[in-house]
């Protein structure tokens, strides 16, 4: 290729490594994008395997004030800021201790876990 690229003057040069990243690109972006929008949760594909969600541990968080949610944000919007997404809430949840593991064969394991929080 370099053999190549050394006959060809700048501008061609040029345009033959866009043309040839170009292909490159077309060859790999349809095939991530086609596992992407195949891929599904675990926890929907077995689900017919998976325990009741009644039987799913329940972590219960602490209620959000959304009327005091609402100051803050517009608040927040008057100063030209983004507006907010979440409203954290400092946990401590890690699959070794909350939440159930789930055997549905022996590649696949699914880890679930209930998380709930009222507004008020």
């Amino acid at each position: 290729m370099s053999l190549l690229l050394d006959s060809l003057s700048g501008k061609k040069a040029l345009s033959f490594v866009i043309v040839v990243l170009a292909l490159a690109a077309a060859c790999v972006v349809p095939s991530v994008t086609q596992a992407q929008e195949e891929a599904e949760p675990a926890s929907r594909t077995y689900a017919d395997r998976l325990l009741a969600i009644d039987d799913v541990p329940l972590r219960v968080m602490p209620s959000v004030d959304l009327g005091r949610a609402a100051l803050e944000d517009a608040e927040d919007e008057a100063l030209g800021l983004p507006p907010r997404f979440a409203i954290p809430n400092p946990v401590h949840i890690t699959p070794a201790t909350d939440g159930v593991w789930e055997t549905v064969d022996e590649n696949t394991l699914v880890w679930r876990l209930q998380v709930h929080s009222r507004a008020e």
